[in-house]
């Protein structure tokens, strides 16, 4: 049972990329499928299910095809920063919102250098947000094959201070910042409840925490179920289901698969130390508060 009223019936998932958004949604979709099925029960562990069906979690809130419609024009004339001036301001009336529960992935930082102080997402009605953190070493390693970029480009992306994913047919711009003032945007503001999850807790006790966030997220369902549903989006799952499906919707053409590892520790063991202390030097507050050094 989800309880969600009809004001109040949305919440952000909100990560810096390649830290298990996708995976966390995937999670949240079965809990929702779950709920709604005749038969009350979860698939077991030998069952598998489509990967590219529509996870029905609710959109990203970068989604252009909604933000034309909300401002009524197409959003690629304006520039990013004169787009993050008037995103946070845009209706919650139409289309993306619904008096059904929704889970919407957010990429961007909550604030951007362009958008006046306020939040870049509408947060009206928004029940909390979950933000899911990644060790940045880590993160450069997923970064580097999921775009087919070397390891000084994608260690100078998370240092950038402008750092943005830029538009696509799909998606307006998405300002990011470093990976450490996206950290502290989202978990420094003080509009919306939130949970701060590692992406490292989820691979070493997905009981503990897998659980923690469908209690922050209002989800109710019971233990053991819960459990066969973590066991059955599990990583290594996952990845057996993309191969055996040819494919994942969201994969980008520039690398082979969207699940390629999911472990954590490879940024200290693939990257050498002046490329490990590019990113620990300055980030090395922030670190230090995640226990990552």
């Amino acid at each position: 049972m989800i309880l969600l009223n009809n004001s109040n019936n949305y919440f952000f998932l909100a990560s810096y990329p390649r830290s298990g958004n996708t995976w966390c949604r995937i999670f949240i979709a079965q809990i929702l499928k779950f709920t709604k099925s005749k038969t009350g029960s979860v698939c077991d562990n030998t069952q598998t299910f489509n990967l590219n069906e529509d996870l029905q979690t609710g959109a990203i809130m970068s989604n252009k095809d909604w933000i034309d419609d909300q401002i009524g024009i197409n959003s690629c004339y304006l520039r990013h920063w004169e787009l993050d001036k008037i995103r946070g301001n845009i209706s919650q009336k139409l289309k993306i919102f619904s008096n059904l529960p929704r889970f919407h992935k957010v990429h961007d930082a909550f604030k951007t250098h362009y958008s006046n102080g306020k939040p870049i997402v509408p947060i009206e009605g928004c029940m909390g947000a979950l933000y899911l953190v990644r060790h940045p070493a880590d993160i450069v390693i997923s970064l580097s094959h999921f775009y087919s970029w070397d390891y000084e480009k994608t260690i100078d992306f998370l240092l950038n201070k402008k750092s943005c994913l830029y538009e696509s047919r799909w998606q307006v711009p998405q300002f990011l910042g470093s990976w450490d003032y996206h950290f502290r945007s989202w978990t420094e503001q003080t509009d919306l409840p939130l949970l701060l999850v590692r992406y490292e807790d989820l691979i070493l006790n997905p009981e503990v925490f897998f659980k923690k966030i469908a209690k922050f997220l209002k989800l109710e369902i019971r233990d053991d179920d819960l459990y066969k549903i973590i066991n059955n989006t599990s990583f290594e799952k996952l990845k057996k289901i993309e191969k055996e499906n040819g494919h994942f919707i969201e994969k980008p053409i520039s690398c082979k698969y969207f699940f390629r590892n999911g472990k954590s520790g490879d940024g200290k063991s693939l990257l050498t130390k002046e490329q490990f202390d590019r990113l620990k030097i300055p980030f090395i507050e922030t670190m230090d508060k995640l226990s990552y050094i």
